[in-house]
């Protein structure tokens, strides 16, 4: 597509823009990027119809959409015909834009995208949001989403690393994934069983592969099957969770050293999770805030998924009025939880602090992204543990932390624990 001219805006185009609409929505808005440019004579050229891109995995989007005017006036079997050679003009067009993403990964001129974030800040340069395409996109699957106003449903034969569905299954699959990340899974998993592609009839193939896939650690307590129906079976639970996703822009605190790639990351960490273990930690949640309720005392908590550990802190600006001061709170929690989780297993592990603290504006978010375990001294995990206590990841529990008495206090008195805290 030709970009310079202005136009009425086409079918096609307001398919592209629909199935970026729905994958940003019900997804995440950062992982959803529009058509990269390149040069063509005096002017510039799409390339493909959008891109999905998480950390090293993404897929390239292909749409085509028939003109209602016309697409009503379709038989059924021209309805069929008609997106088949969609299809199949999609797909040449596919190959054509990763072999031009490709050469200019290869002449060391890699394009750029901008993702639909962007669009939430229009007082932005657009370009602070843009990513660099500088990795291979070889093994990035062609997603080619139809879009006709009949709906016909046929079975349809289509080369290796081709995903097809209608604009409508579309976005039915990603209520269903509620992520940028379970979508190119979900895909995956459809090359990986050979299910046949049967256009309008997307709801069949997941509720097959929901029957087919196991979780990925058998055996483990925390393993959740990636594909399900937790998102409709407990709406609740996966909205509180992706409040932690939906805030990571708004609840960070502003400075420098904040970019958008940095918020990427900690979006990636939240994003890789199956709907069942969203609803499972959106309910955790619940319950933490009304211990808080309760108790009036800071409420806390580790979930681990893989070697992914998600540290949870709610309390108020009662316990807690300074920013700063909590953030750095957030932080060495996140930091012991880690170096816990190491100790155990021996193993890398990454961890993402969520801060949640009532304020009178409202909720507040923070976000702290850890990768390594380093940087945390004895006399500050001895005041965590004796504050949140010692988290044992193996076991799943937390146990009371108890100094020796002649051991200096937890609480920083400078007095020893038998004069202070240990002799109440």
């Amino acid at each position: 597509m030709e970009v310079g001219t202005v136009s009425a805006e086409s079918a096609g185009d307001k398919a592209e823009k629909r199935a970026q609409e729905i994958a940003s929505r019900l997804g995440i808005a950062d992982f959803v990027y529009g058509q990269p440019l390149v040069r063509k004579g005096r002017g510039w050229r799409e390339v493909g119809d959008g891109l999905l891109v998480v950390a090293n995995s993404g897929a390239i989007l292909q749409v085509k959409s028939r003109e209602p005017t016309q697409g009503l006036r379709d038989s059924k079997e021209k309805a069929e015909r008609v997106a088949r050679k969609y299809i199949e003009a999609a797909i040449r067009q596919g190959y054509g834009s990763k072999r031009t993403i490709q050469s200019h990964v290869t002449d060391g001129k890699p394009l750029s995208a901008i993702p639909v974030r962007a669009h939430d800040y229009p007082t932005v340069d657009s370009q602070d949001f843009a990513l660099e395409l500088s990795g291979s996109c070889e093994r990035w699957p062609i997603i080619v989403i139809l879009d006709h106003p009949r709906n016909p449903s046929f079975s349809v034969s289509v080369p290796p690393g081709i995903f097809c569905i209608s604009l409508l299954d579309w976005e039915r699959l990603h209520e269903y994934t509620r992520s940028v990340s379970g979508i190119l899974r979900y895909i995956d998993a459809v090359f990986e069983s050979r299910l046949p592609t049967v256009i309008g009839r997307e709801e069949k193939r997941f509720a097959e592969l929901v029957g087919l896939i196991q979780p990925e650690l058998p055996g483990r307590r925390e393993s959740h099957p990636w594909f399900s129906t937790a998102a409709r079976d407990d709406p609740v639970g996966v909205s509180i969770y992706r409040e932690l996703l939906s805030k990571a822009w708004t609840g960070l605190p502003r400075g420098p050293g904040i970019s958008p790639e940095e918020v990427r990351t900690i979006l990636a960490f939240l994003d890789d999770v199956p709907t069942s273990v969203m609803a499972k930690i959106g309910r955790w949640i619940l319950r933490k805030r009304r211990e808080f309720k309760e108790t009036g005392k800071l409420a806390s908590g580790a979930v681990i998924t893989g070697n992914k550990i998600l540290v949870y802190l709610h309390g108020s600006e009662q316990q807690c009025s300074d920013q700063m001061q909590w953030t750095s709170e957030l932080t060495f929690l996140t930091l012991t939880r880690l170096h816990e989780w190491t100790e155990t297993y021996n193993t890398k592990a990454v961890a993402l602090g969520v801060g949640t603290r009532e304020t009178e504006g409202g909720i507040e978010y923070t976000h702290v992204y850890l990768e390594g375990a380093g940087g945390l001294t004895k006399d500050i995990r001895d005041t965590i543990e004796w504050k949140y206590g010692v988290h044992n990841f193996r076991f799943g529990h937390v146990r009371r932390y108890e100094p020796g008495r002649n051991a200096m206090c937890p609480c920083r008195s400078g007095k020893k624990y038998k004069r202070c805290h240990g002799g109440r």
